[in-house]
């Protein structure tokens, strides 16, 4: 839990030194705002629920509603998401094995990960790969 704590510090760091920008044409409150820079440094990952809900400077209730609101997902929804995203750019662009890859995204359950996968890609993770594969 150290390293997700330093991360946690890292990213906050980040915020308010304002070095990662959010379209600023859309208000989003800071609470929201917070946890989109995490799950797009790919660092909330690893955070346990309570370091995501850290991040922000309210309650759990009222940033999971903000974030709905704001959002139209939750918090778990807009974080798989990212997930599998990122897991479909490994698999295009690396050959990092798919355990390699459940590993960087945290993810321990294969099964879940497919299902996730498929839901998000239509295809299997392997069937993504065949089709797109461009190693650098």
């Amino acid at each position: 839990h150290l390293s997700a704590t330093i991360g946690l510090i890292f990213l906050l760091g980040t915020i308010f030194l304002g070095k990662i920008q959010i379209d600023k044409e859309k208000h989003i409150p800071e609470c929201v705002r917070r946890i989109i820079l995490a799950v797009e440094s790919h660092q909330i990952f690893h955070y346990s629920w309570q370091e995501i809900y850290n991040l922000s400077t309210y309650s759990k209730e009222y940033t999971c509603r903000k974030f709905r609101s704001v959002m139209n997902c939750t918090i778990t929804e807009y974080i798989n998401q990212a997930k599998v995203n990122y897991a479909a750019d490994l698999l295009a662009n690396t050959f990092l094995s798919t355990n390699q890859i459940l590993d960087k995204i945290n993810i321990s359950s294969e099964t879940y990960f497919l299902s996730l996968f498929k839901k998000q890609f239509h295809c299997t993770p392997f069937q993504y790969r065949k089709n797109r594969m461009n190693p650098v």
